[in-house]
């Protein structure tokens, strides 16, 4: 048996936590719509001293025996980019993304005043703390993708940026063009690109947390409670690019 995480789907990671507890699908809904993590902490004094993800993960460990880590996972790694993408190079980090981005933004406003600007904005300087701390730091370069696909459509929800609306670095250099020209061009991007999620298999992050944030997620969802970042985690490709041959799929979103 393939022991494979994927948070695609409820129904996907129903089937990715059986396998990998070697239980039914109806012993672990049951099992998990008798915990009820707001009432367990909802006495700051007793309740346990470590995170709800956690409590329901040792909860499933108890009940079914250790757990077995995944031999592969899917991430969902989300952006907004032209159509006719393709990621032939793979899932690219920001250090090599970089000036695909300033292209792809020149073009969007060929023979305008703002390609003009931008050409400009580039060649003298983004003033702009969020740009400057990521661009040279290849710390920041990802690429960063979701555990749970879902996230994608609860950024607001779930406290995360909306990379589905603009990704961090092309949010960062329209808000130093509006600093610089005082004119918002964000709009006119958004309008441009398109949503796009990208599904992409790695052995590279393997820990118990990938385990429990989806055990969170199926458990918000069997108690219909909303969304929370306990329900999720994230890949860092630690500036390493994402081979075009462990990219599963390629969607493109219609959002309003």
């Amino acid at each position: 048996m393939d022991l494979i995480l994927d948070c695609e789907s409820i129904s996907s990671t129903e089937g990715s936590l059986t396998n990998l507890f070697s239980c039914s699908k109806n012993d672990l809904i049951s099992m998990l719509a008798k915990i009820d993590i707001e009432g367990i902490y909802q006495d700051i004094e007793s309740s346990p001293d470590i995170p709800p993800d956690e409590y329901v993960f040792q909860r499933v460990i108890q009940n079914f025996g250790a757990n077995i880590t995944p031999k592969l996972i899917c991430w969902f790694h989300l952006t907004r980019t032209t159509q006719d993408a393709t990621f032939a190079r793979g899932i690219l980090p920001l250090g090599e993304a970089l000036n695909p981005i300033w292209e792809t933004l020149l073009n969007i406003f060929a023979g305008s005043k703002h390609q003009e600007n931008l050409i400009d904005l580039k060649e003298s300087g983004v003033v702009n703390y969020h740009y400057n701390l990521k661009a040279p730091d290849s710390f920041h370069w990802g690429p960063f993708a979701m555990l749970v696909k879902e996230s994608a459509f609860k950024a607001k929800e779930m406290g995360n940026h909306d990379y589905l609306w603009l990704p961090e670095i092309i949010e960062d250099i329209c808000n130093a063009y509006h600093d610089k020209y005082g004119i918002f061009i964000h709009d006119d991007v958004v309008k441009t690109l398109n949503p796009c999620i990208v599904k992409f298999k790695s052995h590279k992050r393997m820990d118990d947390g990938c385990v429990k944030a989806a055990l969170y997620y199926l458990y918000a969802n069997v108690k219909r409670e909303s969304l929370c970042i306990d329900a999720n985690t994230c890949f860092d490709g630690q500036g390493k690019i994402i081979p075009y041959e462990d990219i599963l799929k390629i969607e493109f979103i219609d959002m309003p």
